[in-house]
């Protein structure tokens, strides 16, 4: 009994003090004009839409940030955070300006070691997309 108390008393005080300081560390990655960019994969593979924009931009609009006002759990960095990465100074399409500027200065040469992997794009693609169906099928 006097254990279970202790736990939860140990619980309580380790998630204030991990709140506080992952507020104030996306309060230093703020200040200093940075943005982490959360980067989903959903149970089939498909990429989250701020990663997708990050590496595709495949989506005609700009994903809107979540609105966290009327959320009892709100952080303002966590709100600034989400709205840097949502808007436009975060790099997005960065696999097909790797494609654009790849091609123009190497016409004639494959970036992969394959003609499979031709180009920038397709090679990352190929990757992440290992990476993934290995992470979904590991427990098997």
């Amino acid at each position: 009994m006097h254990l279970s108390i202790a736990s939860r008393v140990c619980r309580r005080h380790f998630d204030a003090a991990f709140r506080f300081l992952a507020g104030r560390t996306f309060g230093e990655i703020i200040d200093s004009n940075k943005a982490l960019i959360p980067q989903a994969v959903d149970q089939f593979g498909q990429l989250g839409p701020l990663f997708d924009k990050f590496l595709l931009g495949t989506s005609d609009e700009a994903p809107e940030p979540h609105d966290y006002s009327t959320s009892k759990h709100a952080r303002p960095n966590a709100i600034k955070m989400n709205k840097l990465a949502c808007s436009t100074k975060v790099p997005y399409r960065i696999l097909n300006t790797a494609n654009k500027q790849w091609t123009s200065s190497n016409p004639h040469s494959w970036y992969g070691e394959s003609y499979m992997e031709a180009d920038p794009k397709t090679w990352a693609q190929h990757h992440l997309g290992l990476s993934i169906s290995n992470a979904i099928t590991g427990h098997i």
